[in-house]
């Protein structure tokens, strides 16, 4: 078994579960959809805006697109509060209110981190490399206050070394360079590392190009998309990765 120095991880359905049904909920036609826009929409109108929830759910959709094709050109990460401004803009509000962007965003962030589930097996598997290993997040999120509150609530924060956040990196998985803000920071090479995550494109391509090796954490075992697998591990649960480093 391959010798590691460290141990980088992902968070959302890595470290920590995601449950969209405890959202608030909305209906349009047939379709129920879980997200944090009826809360959002009801601040708006609180503040005196009479806009409907059609043309607001519009607009956030809208917005939402924007962000993500501005990311995916060269995954640079575009903060929450932009995606606010953006939103606000379409609804032709002001979008240079910071005190009504700010609110927005910690409603919007406030339910994200309430339908965050942190199972304790995911916590005592840490603790039982800590120290034998060093231990550090690379994550995708455009709110970095809000991973730090959800690695205090799952008793993280005080086991990982070095958290690289694409909102404070300013890069998301997989460019290279939030892989490469954390190695500097451990001071370690690619080959020292072993990354965990769930993401083929984020985690197994983005570190692997680096020359990390990845534990690929796949629910069951067994990747559904039949894609060539670039990942030196297959974990089909996560306690399995104490199966995996010497501890």
């Amino acid at each position: 078994m391959k010798r590691y120095s460290a141990v980088l991880f992902d968070l959302f359905d890595t470290l920590v579960d995601f449950d969209r049904e405890r959202m608030p909920w909305f209906q349009t036609g047939n379709k129920v959809t879980w997200a944090t826009g009826p809360l959002v929409h009801e601040e708006l109108k609180k503040r005196g805006h009479s806009v409907s929830f059609e043309a607001f759910e519009s607009a956030a959709l809208s917005a939402y697109r924007d962000i993500e094709s501005l990311r995916n050109q060269e995954y640079r990460e575009y903060p929450s509060r932009q995606r606010m401004e953006f939103l606000l803009k379409r609804l032709g509000l002001p979008a240079t209110d910071s005190g009504l962007v700010q609110r927005l965003v910690e409603i919007h962030m406030e339910q994200m981190l309430d339908a965050m589930i942190f199972l304790p097996e995911r916590n005592e598997v840490l603790q039982s490399l800590r120290p034998k290993y060093r231990l550090g997040l690379v994550s995708n999120f455009d709110h970095a206050q809000t991973v730090h509150k959800a690695l205090a609530r799952g008793g993280f924060d005080r086991l990982l070394e070095v958290t690289a956040i694409s909102d404070e990196v300013g890069w998301r998985k997989p460019n290279r360079k939030i892989f490469e803000y954390a190695l500097e920071r451990i001071n370690l090479a690619p080959k020292e590392v072993l990354f965990v995550g769930d993401n083929y494109e984020c985690d197994v391509e983005g570190a692997s190009a680096l020359g990390m090796d990845v534990a690929w954490y796949i629910r069951g075992g067994e990747d559904p998309t039949g894609r060539p697998v670039e990942a030196r591990y297959i974990l089909g649960n996560f306690p399995e990765l104490r199966d995996l480093l010497p501890v």
